[in-house]
């Protein structure tokens, strides 16, 4: 079984877990503004960017990367807050690009809110706390700046824990 996590910030972290493996990403995705004024791609090209990236981490944990990955479910981070209406209408672009990209690799998409997952992972304890434990997740190879793609893997594992803890 795998599971994926997605921070859909601007630089958005990609993550996939299985029982023994992680792999992460990050892609940097404009906003339609960029588009629209000829500077940046637009949505089709971002779910196929995303799309890809999905894919390509889940490849890293497939054992026969000739056969399409079992990923049972994706949590994607939505905040739920902005500082402006501007940020809002970004963020609510990223989590649509997102969860279209998403629902083409995985059986279940779900929408969740950092406080749940960041609790079941850490305690709620924050963004340095999330970080160590994505850093342990991933043998400190993950940089410590990289909190996009910490957060990514904090909510692929979330995911996995519980549908672990749900086949049982």
């Amino acid at each position: 079984m795998i599971t994926i996590g997605i921070d859909p910030g601007t630089t958005c972290g990609i993550a996939a877990v299985s029982e023994t493996h992680v792999a992460w990403t990050t892609v940097h995705l404009p906003s339609w503004r960029h588009h629209c004024a000829g500077a940046g791609w637009g949505h089709e090209q971002g779910i196929e960017v995303l799309t890809s990236a999905i894919r390509d981490v889940v490849a890293l944990l497939h054992p026969h990367p000739d056969r399409i990955a079992p990923v049972s479910a994706a949590a994607i981070e939505d905040s739920q807050h902005a500082v402006s209406m501007r940020a809002a209408a970004v963020q609510a672009e990223h989590l649509a690009l997102t969860a279209m990209a998403a629902s083409h690799e995985a059986w279940d998409v779900y929408p969740v809110h950092p406080a749940t997952w960041q609790h079941g992972i850490v305690g709620g304890l924050g963004r340095d706390e999330y970080v160590r434990y994505a850093r342990e997740l991933t043998g400190g190879v993950l940089d410590e700046r990289e909190h996009d793609a910490a957060a990514a893997v904090c909510m692929a594992e979330w995911l996995w824990q519980g549908e672990a803890a749900h086949a049982r």
